[in-house]
């Protein structure tokens, strides 16, 4: 059981890290691309 706990712990943790992680991909995509998408009329 105590193996279990730790595993769901760990994916827990891995998803967090998961989204985060994400989270400041997308925001960094998007603060590059907005000046290229702003420049074209």
């Amino acid at each position: 059981m105590q193996v279990l706990g730790g595993v769901v712990v760990l994916a827990s943790l891995a998803g967090v890290v998961r989204l985060s992680s994400s989270a400041k991909i997308n925001q960094e995509l998007l603060s590059t691309a907005d000046p290229l998408l702003n420049s074209n009329p």
